[in-house]
């Protein structure tokens, strides 16, 4: 694969996107369907490594990265990215559960769900085998992709996400009502387990000294976490209030940058309450299956830009057009989007309508 050139370019435009110093949106463009040029790696794709077992090898995990990273080609504000883990709530998996994988998806489960919440109780365990696997290979990638990628935060999940595959989740609605100050000792409970597998990962991340970036793939020289607890769906706004948003504030104040991921209608009856995370430096609107996309939630990005938080948007070009015609402006928005390579001519339209350098 061509070495990747642009990285003053990605640090310069990012940075100022996070201080909100860049007028224009920053817009990720992939290129997708590029002959790579390389041998067909050993493993299948993947979405998560918990696909391939604990017996993977870590070298063949580096090869199938480098794959499909050479099947793409970075236009815009975009830039290669590797990410490894089990499951979009991997910390589950590294506080006991188990993880059931398929091609692009994993569901976890603990193997028996305890009958009472005062049964319940987490402690991070640095030895647990799919946590050593993934300090492995972070490890391995780090030193493979070293100047020429940034290797992403695993998805570790957080909030009462992490604690659902431990307890049947109509019993977990009643404990909010039964017993809240069990609730609250396992939430700081799972809350240490999170700062300490964050740390330790994120300790690992930083000699690649590119950058950070999750799954979401917004670059940033600091740490940088997606918040979540797409739980709260289920709960009123005063639960959100007491058991859900203490937490997310203590994981905004101690992680550099953060952004929300509102996953679906039922998160957005606690929009306003997340908005006034006064260290919460943006949010992500995905409405889920079923309902229109991003474009068609206006209410959702004016109250956004109101209380002075950035944007985050996946989607067709049209999801760009709609919110920032919506909003006045593109400013202040991350979009990621992607085109095959034959759609090229389109894509370089795309940028230059909001002047973004092509660059790739």
């Amino acid at each position: 694969m061509k070495k990747f050139e642009h990285w003053d370019h990605i640090i310069e435009n990012s940075e100022k996107w996070w201080n909100h110093e860049l007028e224009r949106p920053l817009i990720q463009l992939s290129l997708k369907g590029i002959e790579p040029g390389l041998e067909k790696p050993k493993l299948p794709f993947c979405k998560y490594i918990s696909s391939f077992g604990l017996d993977a090898k870590n070298e063949d995990i580096m090869e199938l990265a480098e794959y499909e990273m050479a099947t793409k080609k970075y236009l815009g504000d975009a830039y290669p990215i590797v990410g490894f883990a089990h499951a979009s709530d991997s910390l589950s998996v590294y506080l006991g559960a188990e993880v059931k994988a398929q091609t692009t998806t994993a569901w976890v489960h603990a193997e028996k769900q305890v009958e009472e919440i005062e049964d319940l109780s987490f402690e991070f365990d640095a030895t647990n085998a799919f946590y050593k696997q993934i300090t492995g290979v972070l490890e391995s990638a780090v030193e493979h992709f070293k100047g020429r990628a940034v290797v992403r935060n695993p998805e570790l999940g957080s909030g009462m996400d992490t604690i659902v595959p431990f307890r049947e989740q109509t019993s977990l609605l009643m404990d909010l009502y039964d017993c809240p100050d069990e609730i609250h000792r396992v939430n700081r409970e799972m809350q240490r387990a999170y700062f300490e597998s964050f740390e330790d990962c994120n300790k690992i991340i930083s000699k690649n000294a590119l950058g950070y970036t999750t799954w979401t793939t917004v670059f940033s020289t600091k740490p940088f976490e997606m918040v979540q607890c797409d739980f709260s769906y289920m709960i009123s706004p005063d639960q959100f209030d007491e058991f859900i948003k203490p937490y997310i504030i203590e994981q905004c104040q101690k992680i550099p940058r953060t952004i929300f991921h509102i996953d679906g209608p039922g998160v957005l009856n606690h929009l306003d309450s997340i908005l006034a995370i006064e260290e919460l430096d943006g949010i992500q609107w995905i409405p889920g299956a079923g309902e229109e996309w991003c474009q068609h939630w206006p209410e959702v990005y004016r109250k956004a830009r109101d209380a002075g938080k950035l944007i985050q948007l996946f989607g067709g070009m049209d999801t760009l057009d709609g919110v920032a015609e919506s909003l006045g402006s593109a400013k202040d928005i991350v979009f990621m989007t992607a085109c095959k390579e034959n759609e090229r001519a389109k894509a370089e339209e795309f940028l230059n309508k909001y002047n973004v350098p092509v660059m790739g």
